[in-house]
């Protein structure tokens, strides 16, 4: 059974990603939203995560640095504009707050029973926008990431998660 799936429409400016997880929504719910969890998995293969804060509500952000196999720095921040619990979330995703060039990120959890599927999808200002992240391979870094959550949750033991 194929885990991942990307959708990348010709006209409109978004990049879609989905991937399967032999995980219940509530589980994954906690992996997507919480720091402790994030901070394990979150970038491409190769990149890590420095947290520096976090505050999970609507009008709340997630800051950190990404850095990258050769010592690259890039600042993060996630400005979350919308919450429904165990379903969806919605941040805006640039570099620093009120960043002119962020762009919308939302991630569905879709409960399949046993599993869920989590989509990423990312919604540029434009076409053009799109294609300047398309250029350094944006949907497979973001396939990656998404595969280093499945990573994370089969070599973690995560005590007091929902399951």
């Amino acid at each position: 059974m194929q885990k991942q799936f990307s959708r990348i429409p010709e006209t409109e400016p978004v990049i879609e990603l989905t991937h399967i997880y032999d995980a219940p929504r509530a589980l994954m719910w906690e992996l997507f939203t919480k720091p402790e969890h994030l901070k394990h998995w979150w970038g491409p293969d190769g990149f890590t995560i420095e947290h520096e804060s976090a505050d999970f509500r609507v009008g709340g952000y997630w800051k950190f640095v990404m850095v990258g196999p050769d010592g690259t720095r890039w600042d993060n921040y996630h400005q979350y504009t919308e919450i429904d619990p165990i379903e969806r979330f919605v941040h805006l995703h640039g570099s620093k707050r009120d960043d002119p060039d962020a762009f919308v990120a939302t991630i569905t959890l879709e409960d399949r029973g046993s599993q869920t599927a989590v989509t990423l999808t990312q919604t540029f200002p434009n076409l053009q926008a799109r294609a300047d992240v398309m250029a350094f391979g944006a949907h497979v870094l973001g396939l990656q990431t998404l595969a280093k959550a499945e990573t994370y949750l089969q070599n973690t033991e995560l005590e007091g998660i929902p399951s």
